[in-house]
């Protein structure tokens, strides 16, 4: 890759580049890259595809490209990571948010009818997805959440900002933030727990 590219013969070399170091879906990949670098969606890049990039895109490009071609999770590389309705942010040290994870937030939100003041717990919080997303679409719920990790706490205050007045992070290891604060929180359980605990679970 050289300096002076057009966009489109970058996003040609980039494919190969990840490809040939066994980056599978490179091309999804090159040009996530190169539009997150841009600024720009990954349809836009192509619109004006003889556009070359200036000397910072160009060098920030290289090492993204780099960086991914070494397995580097893209998320990481682009910052961010899809989760429902919203984009976490993400960064070495904390876990990337799992697509199966939103399943979680699915019964979660069934147990929560729209306008209930629950009062939520969330033992781990690590990025935050989970509570913000619950927060996001359940308006009146409190969430208080925990996490030994100084960074996991970071990373979840940035996303957990929107709704900040309803999300409490507090530094410390499972219950023991909780409970030297004495803090009170509603037991969410689906019908199949209820019924297991009433002795009622189907055979």
């Amino acid at each position: 890759m050289q300096e002076g590219w057009s966009i489109a013969k970058i996003a040609e070399w980039c494919t190969n580049y990840l490809a040939k170091n066994g980056v599978e879906d490179a091309r999804v990949n090159a040009e996530y890259i190169i539009s997150h670098i841009l600024g720009k969606t990954r349809l836009e890049i192509y619109l004006d595809p003889k556009r070359t990039l200036t000397k910072g895109e160009y060098e920030r490009l290289r090492s993204a490209i780099a960086r991914r071609a070494k397995r580097e999770p893209l998320q990481y590389i682009l910052g961010t990571q899809p989760f429902r309705n919203i984009d976490v942010k993400v960064r070495q040290g904390v876990y990337i948010p799992r697509p199966e994870t939103e399943i979680l937030v699915d019964e979660a939100i069934k147990l929560i009818p729209p306008h209930s003041k629950y009062t939520i717990l969330e033992l781990g919080i690590g990025s935050g997805a989970i509570s913000t997303a619950i927060a996001s679409e359940r308006e009146h719920v409190l969430i208080t959440a925990t996490d030994i990790s100084e960074l996991a706490i970071q990373v979840a205050m940035e996303n957990a900002r929107p709704f900040r007045e309803r999300i409490s992070i507090l530094k410390g290891d499972l219950f023991e933030p909780v409970q030297r604060k004495n803090i009170r929180h509603d037991n969410l359980q689906s019908p199949i727990h209820k019924r297991r605990r009433l002795g009622n679970a189907p055979a």
